[in-house]
């Protein structure tokens, strides 16, 4: 009788865990939006390395994919703009890129995405906040994220946007890498 007790209350907590973790896993997917829910997609230009320095050109401005240089932007925000080249890159690692454009240097637009960066969440993966922030002036809109193939643009600061973007794309690049 023990036996058939224990075997019946081992079968009911197996049950109740995987109830548990099938409830875990819903409310993760609520809280967390699908990468089609936010931006906009754009065709992949591939992924293929060019010598720095060499001229790039790409379909998308800003730019989402393509070939891009041997070595890639680290996470940080920059107050110089850093070459196109290396942030692709960094894109097919599965950063994401905050563009920002302003003719008089837009210092409180500055302050609110330096915070936004230090409030990041790291990537799971490698312990660190997998995103970079620098100046790009040769876009319409002021401000663009963007994720490998993924763009999102809009004209003020909005952090839940922007939030919501980073949450969606974060270590979603083509090449698993730091």
């Amino acid at each position: 009788m023990s036996a058939s007790i224990n075997a019946f209350g081992r079968a009911c907590f197996g049950a109740a865990l995987g109830l548990s973790l099938l409830i875990s896993a819903v409310a993760a997917q609520e809280a967390t939006p699908t990468p089609a829910e936010v931006g906009r997609s754009v065709p992949d230009e591939g992924y293929n390395h060019a010598p720095a320095g060499t001229p790039l050109q790409y379909a998308s401005n800003p730019p989402s994919s393509g070939t891009h240089y041997p070595t890639w932007t680290r996470s940080g925000v920059y107050a110089e703009q850093q070459e196109t080249g290396y942030w692709v890159h960094s894109l097919e690692h599965g950063y994401v890129v905050i563009l920002y454009r302003c003719s008089d240097g837009c210092p409180e637009l500055v302050e609110q995405l330096t915070q936004f960066y230090e409030a990041a969440p790291k990537s799971a993966s490698f312990g660190f906040q997998k995103l970079i922030v620098t100046p790009y002036p040769e876009m319409e809109h002021q401000i663009a994220v963007v994720a490998w193939t993924h763009i999102d643009e809009f004209d003020q600061f909005d952090a839940q946007r922007l939030l919501t973007f980073y949450q969606a794309y974060q270590d979603r690049g083509p090449e698993s890498a730091p």
